[in-house]
């Protein structure tokens, strides 16, 4: 990673199937923190329109999923922050790499 980081910004996508389940998302997001230690991630939240939640949904259903079968909503593919969230995708972006 300390080679990449000199050429490459570093992020970590939050948008796998896992993210949509809110303990599932929790413990991924601090083991992510734990191996990384003491170094800076500042999460970017990037909302999707209707227009975008559409054509997701399209792109996720060309391939057939082992994770779920819910390939017909898009909650099942947007991080559980709250209960409200807004069908987002989010990546953690490495500050101090």
């Amino acid at each position: 990673m300390s080679v990449l980081a000199k050429v490459y910004r570093i992020a970590f996508y939050e948008d796998l199937f896992y993210a949509s389940h809110a303990m599932s998302r929790q413990h991924a997001i601090s083991a992510l923190k734990a191996s990384l230690k003491a170094r800076q991630l500042n999460r970017l939240h990037l909302s999707l329109d209707l227009k975008m939640q559409a054509l997701k949904l399209e792109l996720v259903q060309i391939y057939a999923s082992q994770l779920t079968d819910n390939l017909k909503t898009i909650k099942a593919f947007t991080p559980a922050e709250n209960e409200q969230a807004v069908p987002h995708e989010a990546l953690w972006v490495l500050q101090d790499a």
